[in-house]
Formats: structure tokens, C-alpha cells, sequence
């Protein structure tokens, strides 16, 4: 009688199993681009959704525990913005504190980078991102291409 029980339990255990990943489904990133890429993910059983780092040609899979709609953002990169306030320091001490030491064109040169890092900083916190979104059925995969536009300086998702 024991081992009914036991076979019972096991089979119980299995169908539970089978039920908890009966609508499992993934939304595959991939950055077919020459830049790292952070994004936020939202799948059906999680709206507050995950963040994830991608590598340049990476593939990278989010998993929900049902389909549904999902939604991919992209987000910046805060070792670029860091990288870009710590120049923007740099280039502003040099201009302000080493002022007798530099040409003219040395001071033309700092004041187009510090120009240069207050537009791209002024960019990137403008929220300005790429967003897609679509529907992905159950025990289905959906992918979503990260690429970077050079011309437009931005990034574009495509959901397929």
C-alpha cells in the first residue's frame, strides 16, 4: 500500500509539473548590432518585467509562464551616461581651472566636446528609446531584433 501511495505522489508531482509549464513561452532578444544594449522586458505573468544587458550578437531569452501580450524597451547604457558625466567634468575642469594654459584652439576644442557630452547626456535622458510589442502564444518563441541605426544615432527593435 505504501508504494501506491508513493506511485501516487509521483505521478501527482509529475502532473503538476506539466500544468505549472503548460503555457511557458520566451521572447528571444537578439542585438545583431556592434553596441552592448540594455532593455526592459515585460511578458505576460510579470508587468514590472526584467531588465536585461545584451551583448553586441548576443541572444538573450525572457521567460513567461503563459502568452500574452509583451513588450521590449530599450534603456541607456549607465556606464555610458557615467562615462559621459565624468568627461563632461573633465572637459569643464579643464576649461575652467587650466584656462591659462590652453590655445585657443585648444579651448575650441573642449567647448565642442563639452557641447558634444551635454547633447548626447540631454539625449539619452530625454527617454527617447525603442519600443516594440506583440502577442506570444503558448509553448511558442517570438524574437525581437535590436539593431543600431547609425544614421539616426538611435536604436530600433523590430518584433517579429
Amino acid at each position: 500500500m505504501k508504494s501506491i501511495n508513493k506511485s501516487k505522489i509521483i505521478v501527482c508531482g509529475l502532473l503538476l509539473v506539466v500544468l505549472a509549464l503548460s503555457g511557458c513561452s520566451f521572447i528571444r532578444i537578439q542585438n545583431i548590432s556592434d553596441a552592448r544594449l540594455r532593455v526592459l522586458v515585460r511578458v505576460p505573468d510579470n508587468r514590472k518585467g526584467y531588465t536585461r544587458s545584451i551583448q553586441p550578437g548576443q541572444i538573450v531569452d525572457v521567460f513567461s509562464g503563459q502568452g500574452g501580450r509583451y513588450s521590449v524597451t530599450t534603456l541607456p547604457d549607465e556606464q555610458y551616461r557615467q562615462l559621459l558625466i565624468e568627461l563632461r567634468a573633465e572637459v569643464s575642469r579643464r576649461l575652467f581651472v587650466d584656462r591659462q594654459n590652453l590655445s585657443a584652439d585648444d579651448v575650441a576644442l573642449l567647448t565642442s566636446r563639452l557641447n558634444d557630452a551635454d547633447s548626447e547626456l540631454e539625449r539619452l535622458n530625454s527617454g527617447d528609446s525603442a519600443f516594440c510589442a506583440g502577442f506570444v502564444p503558448e509553448f511558442e518563441t517570438v524574437v525581437v531584433t535590436a539593431a543600431w541605426d547609425l544614421y539616426e544615432q538611435n536604436w530600433s527593435l523590430v518584433c517579429q
